[in-house]
């Protein structure tokens, strides 16, 4: 399982590539290192670029694997449909010429035995599809001249976000789940993509308190159901902060909103409880000289500090990464299955942010309402029951037929009116006697009670229980 971040030790100062600063980021638990922002290579000699400098370091402090922004291939996958064609205005006349460049390009550092592979286009819209895909399979093509059969190659997409859903739609006449799933679709046919990765924001804030973000859940649905569609690896990108505060000029929102231990556990749950299997966070240093900081990426927020002090956020990441490192010894070897959502009678009144999408505007005026597929039956749970808040039910299940579930307290702690925890039970098949419960290192033996399990829940908190067959 891979582990990275987005704004990795380097990114803003070359005091941040050193030994020590890169041992921190490899003992918090990241096996990924990341070549962005000043790291990235633009053709400036690579034996005396940053880029070279810190393959060295990590392969001196045992991070095995890199990827790296070429800024001339990143560009490449943001030309839309002129990147190569019979016009003026296109970049290259053949694929032939393409391949060509891109050839000259990975020449100098491809025999680099830490190289993992590249990033392209951070987040492209349907518009630059085309030559994404165009450069993604001559960057193949290309890597397997040179011996790298299969180079990894990192990608980001866009959320299922209302905000954005021109931009998905262009023509705005369909529900936003369905768009977002043609996006996704177009996405992967047209690149034949081993992989996916997607960045999005569950904690929002504004003048009236915050509120959790629509629509997050039904997009782990259909990234996960378009992940086993196209037999792709599935990653995700977990925040270290509130998504729009008051650094943003056009917010409502008066205050910072910081990230709580709970909140990491939460995201981190949820993704794992879908079939994430590549995990990375956003963002891991302040950056007060980059346009960014005017609403993100501030102290408070990150990992490291502006000063390289551990923040909060650092300590919360090694003990989620902890976590899902030993869970993921035995998820490995499961698929999922479905999820389902519970919502408790006093939780009506918010659970429009996690069963709803939003509101959006068709091209006729019209207002959207795509909602969360809640459709799904659990194979062995003849009952569960909640005392309040909002509980996410994940199945996995393995070639032999044994299951795992989550059961997850996925309430934002911003709607809660007291700290109180939500009281669990479910009641599971009744061949079902013993079962086994993660603990966050291991998986321990419990009896089943009548085929009964019930405890408490945090906001964040989930249990992972493995049904025993007697």
């Amino acid at each position: 399982m891979r582990f990275y971040t987005y704004g990795a030790p380097g990114t803003r100062t070359d005091n941040l590539r050193t030994e020590d600063v890169i041992r921190d980021y490899k003992e918090c638990g990241f096996n990924v290192f990341p070549l962005f922002g000043l790291n990235h290579y633009d053709g400036e000699g690579w034996e005396n670029s940053n880029a070279k400098k810190c393959f060295t370091l990590c392969k001196k402090i045992g991070i095995k694997e890199l990827f790296l922004d070429d800024w001339r291939i990143y560009k490449l996958s943001m030309y839309g449909d002129k990147l190569i064609g019979d016009d003026s205005d296109c970049k290259f006349k053949s694929t032939d010429e393409l391949d060509d460049y891109v050839r000259e390009c990975m020449k100098e550092y491809i025999h680099e035995d830490n190289l993992l592979g590249f990033r392209l286009h951070d987040e492209p819209f349907c518009d630059l599809l085309k030559s994404y895909a165009q450069t993604y399979r001559s960057v193949k093509r290309v890597a397997k001249e040179f011996g790298r059969e299969n180079v990894y190659i990192q990608i980001n997409l866009n959320p299922m976000i209302t905000n954005i859903y021109e931009r998905l739609c262009p023509e705005r006449n369909k529900e936003i789940d369905v768009a977002y799933e043609e996006y996704i679709d177009a996405f992967l046919k047209e690149t034949g993509a081993d992989r996916l990765c997607v960045d999005n924001y569950p904690f929002r804030t504004n003048i009236h308190g915050g509120r959790f973000l629509d629509g997050y859940y039904r997009c782990f649905q259909i990234l996960q159901k378009k992940c086993k569609q196209y037999n792709a690896e599935f990653g995700f990108v977990l925040q270290s902060f509130e998504m729009v505060h008051k650094r943003i000029p056009s917010a409502t929102a008066g205050y910072r909103r910081l990230t709580t231990l709970n909140q990491m556990m939460l995201q981190m749950n949820s993704a794992l409880g879908f079939g994430v299997r590549e995990i990375s966070f956003y963002t891991y240093i302040t950056m007060y000289n980059d346009n960014e900081s005017a609403w993100r990426a501030e102290d408070g927020s990150s990992f490291l500090g502006y000063n390289n002090d551990k923040t909060h956020i650092y300590e919360f990441g090694k003990i989620a990464i902890a976590y899902a490192k030993a869970l993921n010894k035995t998820l490995v070897n499961y698929q999922f299955n479905g999820a389902k959502i519970l919502v408790s009678e006093g939780a009506k009144d918010y659970s429009k942010y996690y069963l709803g999408c939003g509101e959006y505007k068709k091209a006729d005026g019209s207002l959207g309402h795509a909602e969360f597929d809640n459709s799904f039956k659990p194979s062995v749970i003849k009952n569960a029951s909640i005392s309040k808040d909002i509980l996410l039910v994940c199945e996995h299940q393995n070639s032999d037929g044994n299951i795992i579930y989550m059961f997850e307290n996925v309430s934002d702690h911003i709607f809660q009116k007291d700290l109180k925890s939500m009281s669990f039970s479910v009641e599971f098949a009744k061949e079902f006697k013993k079962a086994k419960i993660f603990d966050g290192e291991k998986f321990n033996d419990i009896e089943l009670n009548d085929a009964c399990y019930q405890t408490e829940l945090a906001v964040g908190e989930a249990t992972w229980i493995m049904l025993i067959k007697d």
